[in-house]
């Protein structure tokens, strides 16, 4: 008898091995051993869209069951009541019986099973719902960093409102470091000046009415944005992308090549030209950024949707947060 046992056991260990190694998972019942079949590993959390001021909708790869779900502002803790909806393929609607204000911040966390209990853990933020977004558009771009000048986007504001949640994308970039603005009250005339990189002392982001906070080289007497970051993030042969919120509407873009230029560098750089054309907010050839530096930024100078908006400005007429030159750079 155990000898018998003995081989039982060897048998089991045996076969439990060679699973492992070769990659197939089984359990033991008390009928045998089992073997079962399929993807064993844990669902991904893909992405989270705020869609309106009380309702998200959440990604998942897989189907899966929310075993826990919560919700609570930022960086004050306070709970938001919510209920959850599965409507297949992964995808969960999220509804609250409060507002998603979009002067907060909000940090969602749960722990999820799929049909064999694969688990995930997940944790994002996201900011509330905005349903005051002014007209803005792209003014002036510097795609060069010379210490302590760093690359910025500015925009111009032609009506009143709130940025919060608007999407910035820079193509070359890629598509995982877009910047989304936090909350901001702006008025129609306002410039807003978007840092690139945030190297020094100094680097306040300008949030509530005081406009003088930031002390950094070239902070503005307008209102000054600063990026967690210290490498190049806009090339001189770009698309840039502003958007009413993550997957949301286009409010405005730019097309801008080198006149070397053959073709974009990555499959997302052109893609994001696609869409800006198709959703026209582009159109034409793109404008040449032949001569940019540090001083010599591109400018726009109407509210045109083509190159005929732009210019590179001459030398030493860049203008972070003023009105823009329209002296042109010649090429010597």
């Amino acid at each position: 008898m155990k000898t018998l046992i003995k081989i039982f056991v060897v048998v089991i260990c045996s076969t439990v091995f060679l699973l492992i190694f070769t990659g197939v998972s089984c359990t033991i019942t008390p009928e045998g051993i089992s073997i079962l079949d399929g993807n064993f590993e844990s669902p991904k959390f893909l992405e989270l869209n705020v869609l309106s001021e009380k309702e998200i909708n959440l990604l998942f790869s897989t189907d899966i069951k929310i075993e826990n779900l919560k919700i609570e502002t930022f960086p004050v803790s306070q709970l938001v009541n919510i209920e959850s909806k599965n409507l297949g393929d992964g995808s969960w609607q999220i509804i609250t019986t409060e507002t998603f204000d979009c002067t907060k911040t909000y940090v969602i966390e749960g722990y999820v099973l799929d049909a064999r209990k694969n688990s995930l853990y997940f944790k994002d933020s996201f900011v509330g719902f905005n349903n005051r977004i002014p007209k803005v558009v792209i003014n002036e771009i510097r795609t060069e960093y010379s210490k302590p000048k760093v690359e910025f986007i500015e925009l111009k504001v032609l009506s009143d409102g709130n940025l919060g949640g608007m999407e910035l994308i820079t193509a070359s970039d890629g598509s995982e470091n877009s910047y989304v603005i936090p909350s901001v009250e702006v008025k129609s005339g306002d410039y807003v000046v978007i840092h690139y990189r945030n190297i020094e002392d100094g680097c306040i982001d300008e949030l509530e009415k005081d406009k003088e906070l930031s002390t950094a080289t070239e902070s503005s007497s307008s209102r000054d944005l600063w990026i967690e970051n210290s490498s190049a993030r806009i090339a001189k042969s770009d698309v840039i992308i502003l958007k009413e919120r993550i997957q949301g509407n286009i409010a405005d873009g730019i097309i801008f090549t080198e006149s070397s230029f053959s073709a974009w560098k990555t499959d997302y750089m052109a893609e994001c030209a696609e869409v800006l054309i198709s959703s026209e907010a582009w159109s034409g050839e793109s404008v040449i950024s032949d001569g940019l530096t540090t001083t010599r930024t591109l400018s726009r100078q109407n509210l045109n949707k083509d190159k005929s908006a732009w210019i590179v400005v001459g030398t030493s007429k860049a203008t972070p947060g003023k009105e823009n030159s329209s002296v042109v750079y010649v090429a010597k």
